[in-house]
């Protein structure tokens, strides 16, 4: 019930108070709870990680690799490692997060249910993402000096998981003005929506497996991820279809608050990284087609339409001037309808069992 607790307890600081920093930042701390303390049956994953753990025999990237051998030679059990890693990895997500906004209570309200629940079994991914969320605030700075640091932080996420390659795909973009990256992101939608039916309904998927196999093979070390990239495990169309639409809409929504953010010229460096991060979720269009574990690079992106849509909430009075309208504005609209629909097809019903234990934790 500990889950509950943190989240009503958060609800009712958002209810009370208009920003709430050090209550939101706690709560990430406490989700460490979550992280060390899964029960070990509740999947596959926690099996693998706790005997990879004891046996010292690799098969994850080098960083994660590294760091598992140095807490295990020093007589740190497993759940010591997941304790001490993760503690720190939450604690650098918390600050990267209170960087771009102030009302962590509120980010909490909608990280927790989703995509915590189902990432908090990807203890690689954590450790991975709160990197790229740090080289965040410095990738897209104009400066050669923090654009490098930003870049070798990104470089670091890759040795712990390497999904985080995909994030590269920013640097570029970034030396663009804000205002020409909103206006290129309808081509990017559309672009990514045709390579995706390509893939899907020819022969061209074949090519492109065969590619990304070869690719992954030199970059990384693990065989068994080069055995995924190259194998195709995906569900109905159906269920990728209505991904490509939940994708696409919080898109729109993080491309509909820079467009407002720029009118009022208020806040750039923030709203760019975030920006930029988000729509790499649109290369999980393409790449879902072929791979379903691609969705966890969607998950991470849309981690930074949570903060966006948060700065965006924090910003309320100046956007319903510009707006000229009430209650829920568009980008509120796709956007609770965005998350509903990922956590419907994310969580349901493959993950319902394992949400269940871990909301019920004591």
């Amino acid at each position: 019930m500990l889950f509950i607790f943190i989240w009503i307890l958060n609800l009712i600081a958002v209810l009370i108070y208009k920003k709430n920093k050090w209550l939101g930042f706690f709560s990430i701390l406490t989700s460490v709870l979550f992280i060390v303390y899964i029960p070990m049956d509740t999947v596959q994953d926690t099996i693998v990680y706790y005997s990879s753990y004891y046996n010292d025999n690799g098969g994850f990237e080098y960083g994660y690799t590294q760091v598992s051998h140095w807490f295990l030679i020093h007589g740190f059990s497993f759940l010591q490692f997941k304790f001490l890693v993760g503690f720190f990895v939450l604690a650098l997500m918390g600050y990267c997060v209170q960087r771009y906004i102030q009302n962590l209570s509120l980010f909490v309200l909608l990280w927790l249910p989703f995509p915590f629940l189902i990432d908090v079994i990807q203890f690689r991914n954590f450790i991975m993402f709160s990197l790229v969320l740090y080289s965040s605030i410095y990738v897209t700075r104009n400066g050669i000096l923090p654009k490098s640091y930003g870049m070798f932080i990104l470089y670091l996420a890759t040795l712990f998981h390497s999904g985080a390659w995909i994030f590269f795909a920013v640097i570029p973009l970034s030396f663009f003005k804000v205002s020409k990256i909103v206006k290129l992101v309808p081509f990017m939608i559309v672009f990514s929506w045709i390579f995706g039916f390509l893939l899907y309904f020819t022969s061209l998927s074949t090519k492109f497996i065969n590619f990304l196999s070869q690719y992954t093979a030199s970059i990384t070390n693990r065989e068994v991820l080069v055995d995924r990239v190259g194998g195709i495990y995906v569900p109905r169309f159906w269920q990728i279809f209505l991904f490509w639409i939940a994708i696409t809409m919080f898109v729109l929504m993080v491309t509909k608050i820079v467009s407002l953010g720029i009118e009022l010229q208020e806040n750039l460096k923030i709203l760019k990284p975030l920006l930029l991060f988000s729509i790499v979720g649109l290369l999980v269009i393409p790449l879902v087609t072929i791979q379903w574990d691609y969705t966890r690079i969607m998950r991470n992106s849309f981690v930074f339409a949570e903060i966006i849509y948060v700065w965006k909430i924090e910003h309320s009075e100046l956007h319903k001037k510009l707006e000229r309208e009430q209650g829920f504005s568009f980008s509120s609209i796709i956007f609770i309808a965005s998350y509903l629909l990922q956590a419907v097809i994310i969580y349901y019903p493959a993950e319902v069992e394992h949400i269940y234990r871990i909301i019920n934790m004591r």
